[in-house]
């Protein structure tokens, strides 16, 4: 099982970060905390993917295009309950905000089909 970080950092100056737990052609599972008050800048999500929330929690997703925000969903997560979310549309981006006073903790499998022989 691998363990290695993808990113740290925030627009709001508050930490995030995503780990690598499992990363095979079939499947790609991470596991990201978010810190109070932290953000994940924008970035695509081609495929679509479940997440495992670890803990309750109620965050912003926002929907850019064009580089402009023009949809913010509220997510809500409850503890053991996975839920899908599909991948955005060529060209859009989220950005994660969560503007609760706890960390958040969940993680995200994508499944992607194995290439055949």
């Amino acid at each position: 099982m691998a363990s290695t970080p993808q990113g740290t950092g925030s627009g709001s100056g508050r930490p995030f970060n995503t780990t690598t737990i499992i990363d095979r052609p079939h499947v790609h599972i991470t596991k990201t905390t978010i810190e109070p008050r932290a953000v994940i800048p924008a970035h695509p999500h081609a495929e679509d993917f479940v997440v495992y929330p670890l803990e309750d929690y109620n965050i912003k997703r926002v929907y850019h295009k064009d580089g402009k925000p023009y949809r913010t969903v509220r997510m809500t997560g409850t503890t053991g309950q996975p839920y899908k979310v599909k991948g955005t549309a060529p060209g859009v981006t989220i950005s994660i905000e969560n503007d609760s006073d706890k960390p958040v903790n969940f993680e995200k499998t994508v499944q992607r089909p194995l290439p055949r022989p």
